[in-house]
C-alpha cells in the first residue's frame, strides 16, 4: 500500500472545509502496542494524581524508550517514545504499593534504600518487563508487569530484547 501524505494549510481561516475533503475512515487512532518483553527505559517524569474512584492517589510515571523498537504490528518507534506506569498508592488486601516502589527503587539504584526522592530517579535507566493487556474499555495496551533489578536483568541475557 502506498502511503498518502497530506499537507494541511490554513487558507483564509477555512480549515473546516479543507478537513472535509480528507478521508479519515482508515486512519488508526489506537495507541501503539509494544511486543511483550524486556525493555530498557529512561525515567522522565513523575506525577501524583487523585485516582478515578477518589479513594486515594496514583503515582504516574513516564518512562521513555532508550533504543528504537517495533510494535506488535511492525510499526517503528523511536528513542524517546513514552511508556507509562500508573502505581496505585492505595493499600488493599492483596496489594501493597510499597512492594512496587521497592521494585522501582531497586531497578533504578541496584539496591533497596531507606526512602528516596523521585527527583533522584529522573534520567536513570531501568529494565522493565512489559506485558500486553486487553480490555473492552481501552482495547490492547501495554503494562509494566515488573521493574527488574539491574543484576537480574543483565544476568538473564535478555536485556533490551522482546520475548
Amino acid at each position: 500500500t502506498k502511503k498518502q501524505t497530506y499537507m494541511i494549510e490554513i487558507n483564509n481561516g477555512d480549515l473546516t472545509n479543507m478537513l472535509g475533503d480528507i478521508d479519515l475512515t482508515g486512519v488508526s487512532t489506537d495507541k501503539p502496542v509494544l511486543k511483550p518483553g524486556l525493555y530498557l527505559l529512561k525515567i522522565s517524569k513523575f506525577e501524583v494524581k487523585e485516582n478515578k474512584k477518589k479513594t486515594g492517589s496514583n503515582l504516574n510515571i513516564e518512562l521513555k524508550l532508550t533504543s528504537p523498537t517495533e510494535t506488535e504490528d511492525g510499526k517503528k518507534l523511536n528513542v524517546g517514545y513514552p511508556v507509562y506506569d500508573v502505581v496505585s498508592l492505595v493499600k488493599q488486601d492483596n496489594y501493597n504499593p510499597l512492594e512496587r516502589l521497592a521494585q522501582l527503587q531497586e531497578a533504578a539504584f541496584g539496591e533497596k534504600r531507606k526512602g528516596f526522592k523521585t527527583e533522584e530517579l529522573l534520567g536513570l535507566d531501568v529494565m522493565v518487563r512489559i506485558k500486553k493487556e486487553s480490555s473492552e474499555e481501552f482495547g490492547d495496551q501495554n503494562r509494566i508487569g515488573r521493574y527488574l533489578t539491574k543484576t537480574a536483568s543483565t544476568e538473564s541475557g535478555a536485556a533490551g530484547t522482546s520475548l
